[in-house]
């Protein structure tokens, strides 16, 4: 047939043979374009998913967190439960005001997201190596004795008058009040230094601490930010009802009088009215001869029914003082080293408030 030859002719197959090597690289030639332009908008979406990827990422990481002493570490466990797990510095045994810090602390803290301390008049071994950190900027430390809303009491009056901090984020126009006596007003910052650093002993003080340390953390970690402040709210909650019950079980002690061996329990004791005839040390210092005189005279006239001891320091001091008397030896500890937590570390600020509470019932209401 006319068509089939057409077809099969050698000079027509050489004719379309140039027309389909050009098809094929027009083909060719639009198809790598329309792959090219594919791909040209995709990489920014591409990029997005990228970045959104490593942003979730980074989300799913838990700040890494550091406390100084194990009751920081409680509060600041309280708030961070269920995101991260933070570390202590201070090993139990030991003194904050004595400790010094080794290579593993320091390295620690070199991979800290977050710091939290209550402050130099505290842990003054961490405060040359918080200075020689303070250029890197993505370590966030939080000094809490600064926190807002905090009762602080001065250790330079015999009174020991009372602070306010006000409910503001300048920490340097926050104002200081005294309760009891005429005094201008002082610099918070400045009252600080001068203050009982042991704040966490006042339950009222461990909840401004947590709202610091809230505040803190979800400027830190924005995408777990609704966690902390529902961790938060538990916490108020649990203050609250904590407080209730401390009232009435000390309650019956409130007029027995007693010795502590160091300066350190003025929140609890004004916060729930308990009546501290004095201390062996203050601030650590070795008592005079005497004062241990003085301690052991109070003792023999029956003024006191308990003296306390610590488990950080020797006791030695106070069994020579007691003895041949017949008042009563019990232990504070306001590290909470020596008591006994459970598995869940939310509840580990209040299990330690218990017991030191029953450390003070035990020995004054017999």
């Amino acid at each position: 047939m006319k068509y089939r030859a057409e077809i099969s002719s050698p000079l027509n197959a050489r004719k379309e043979k140039p027309q389909s090597k050009a098809w094929v690289v027009t083909a060719w030639s639009q198809a790598n374009r329309a792959l090219l332009a594919l791909l040209i908008c995709a990489t920014p979406s591409l990029a997005q998913a990228g970045a959104t990827a490593m942003a979730s990422a980074q989300s799913n990481t838990p700040p890494r967190l550091i406390t100084s002493v194990q009751p920081v570490q409680m509060i600041v466990s309280a708030i961070s439960h269920g995101i991260s797990t933070p570390i202590v510095l201070l090993p139990p045994g030991s003194t904050p005001h004595e400790y010094s810090l080794k290579p593993s602390n320091v390295k620690h803290i070199s991979q800290a997201d977050a710091l939290f301390w209550i402050g130099p008049s505290l842990e003054n071994f961490l405060s040359r190596t918080l200075k020689k950190f303070s250029r890197r900027s993505s370590l966030n430390v939080s000094a809490l004795i600064d926190a807002p809303g905090l009762k602080l009491i001065s250790l330079n009056d015999e009174h020991h008058h009372e602070h306010d901090h006000a409910q503001h984020d300048d920490a340097a126009n926050t104002v200081a009040e005294h309760s009891d006596d005429a005094k201008a007003a002082e610099p918070a910052e400045h009252a600080a230094e001068h203050s009982d650093p042991h704040i966490w002993l006042d339950p009222d003080n461990a909840l401004a601490m947590a709202r610091q340390v809230s505040q803190v953390l979800a400027n830190l970690d924005p995408a777990n930010a609704k966690r902390y402040q529902h961790n938060l709210s538990e916490f108020a909650q649990r203050i609250a009802k904590l407080h209730k019950q401390l009232q009435h079980k000390l309650m019956p002690i409130k007029n027995k009088g007693y010795f502590v061996f160091h300066d350190a329990y003025s929140y609890f004791e004004q916060r729930y009215g308990l009546k501290r005839l004095g201390e062996f040390s203050v601030n650590e210092s070795k008592p005079s001869v005497k004062k241990l005189m003085s301690i052991q005279s109070i003792i023999q006239q029956g003024q006191a029914e308990c003296v306390f001891s610590e488990p950080q320091f020797n006791p030695s001091l106070i069994h020579t003082v007691i003895r041949g008397t017949n008042v009563r030896q019990a232990t504070l500890d306001p590290l909470g080293d020596s008591y006994q937590y459970g598995v869940d570390p939310s509840n580990h600020y209040f299990e330690f408030i218990e017991q030191f509470t029953n450390q003070f019932i035990g020995c004054l209401n017999q």
